[in-house]
């Protein structure tokens, strides 16, 4: 048997190479978050903080940087028009493009003024598999939640929410370098999901569903479930194919953490997805949604982004102190990934969104 001193020897030595090893990787990587108005740009470890350029302040995360970390796409609102209403034409959103610098900035698309690769007006929506009300086709009915990148890069996915208490979710694409709709044979702005805060990997888009009972097929027009569930849903974009990983055995009168689910992000290997949930701390659930795992039980964790390596998941938290920061500030923190075990760190104070890129 080892003696206590070999063991707490061993134990540190292990602990000092996940250090050295996450702060490798730490210097390939970056993070970008947002910070009030601002967008910032830090090392993977937190450290040689500086801030790019203004965004505005955009409801949800209505910005993401590619994948590669070049370049930064992000929403504003447009002075409202004279039409009544709250939606994306009475009042419309400009999606922006720039370097990562700020450097190149240009407008890519305007949801009021909206074209295909042709240059002709999109009026309508195809909603797809969103199950909406008759009528809400229009761009007056939905609002603008997030916007993600495809993993190659080429196209910019726009989340959008129907207005009113019916509730549906749908996500839509833009060409992210001309800004052009990608549409159906009618001429709609064409959903490729029914979900929104998505993010992607490979051939797999995860999302989040509309609140509804998790024994209702994903393609059903039954109503929501009034606040019980919002389960995760992947879309194989390949074969235009949509599964909920809620398991339909849920009970729905007392269902489970991890059943109301928010900001996913799927692992660089794909297999893997991190999220947040409505109250119950951060989860983990492999593709195939056999798994569900805590991975942190503090009420206030939210947003779990995955480093480039696999081996850490960043996210945000409120209630403690992030570095330099307030102690009821929301700022960036990690740990280490399952099965590696570590206590958080604290990284970036102050943060409301963020983002891991490469360096």
């Amino acid at each position: 048997m080892l003696s206590r001193g070999v063991r707490r020897f061993g134990t540190a030595v292990a602990c000092l190479f996940f250090a050295g090893t996450a702060a490798a990787a730490a210097h390939a990587e970056r993070l970008v978050f947002q910070r009030g108005d601002s967008l910032y740009v830090a090392a993977g470890d937190g450290k040689d903080v500086r801030r790019l350029f203004a965004v505005g302040k955009p409801v949800g995360t209505a910005w993401a940087p590619s994948p590669d970390g070049r370049r930064v796409a992000w929403a504003a609102p447009v002075k409202a028009t004279d039409r009544a209403g709250l939606g994306l034409k009475a009042r419309p959103m400009t999606v922006y493009l720039a370097e990562l610098s700020g450097q190149r900035r240009k407008r890519l698309f305007a949801t009021d003024d909206l074209r295909d690769r042709q240059g002709r007006t999109v009026e309508r929506l195809n909603v797809g598999r969103s199950p909406v009300p008759e009528g809400a086709d229009g761009f007056d009915s939905w609002l603008l939640d997030s916007l993600a990148w495809s993993a190659d890069g080429k196209s910019l996915y726009v989340s959008c929410s129907l207005i009113g208490n019916v509730g549906g979710h749908a996500t839509f694409v833009v060409d992210s370098a001309t800004g052009a709709a990608v549409i159906d044979a009618q001429g709609r702005w064409k959903s490729i999901a029914p979900v929104t805060e998505v993010d992607a990997r490979g051939a797999h888009l995860v999302g989040v569903g509309l609140d509804r009972d998790p024994r209702t097929p994903v393609d059903s027009d039954a109503p929501p479930s009034e606040g019980r569930y919002r389960p995760l849903l992947v879309t194989n974009l390949a074969e235009g194919k949509t599964t909920s990983l809620l398991p339909p055995d849920v009970m729905a009168d007392s269902p489970p953490p991890y059943s109301g689910a928010v900001t996913p992000d799927l692992s660089p290997d794909g297999r893997t997805i991190a999220f947040g949930t409505l109250g119950g701390g951060l989860w983990l659930v492999d593709l195939g949604g056999k798994a569900y795992r805590r991975l942190t039980e503090e009420r206030a964790d939210d947003m779990p982004r995955w480093s480039l390596d696999g081996k850490r998941v960043l996210f945000l938290s409120a209630g403690a102190r992030a570095r330099g920061g307030s102690a009821s500030a929301t700022g960036i923190y990690e740990l280490p990934a399952p099965p590696a075990r570590g206590s958080r760190r604290a990284l970036i104070p102050d943060a409301t969104a963020f983002f891991v890129v490469p360096d």
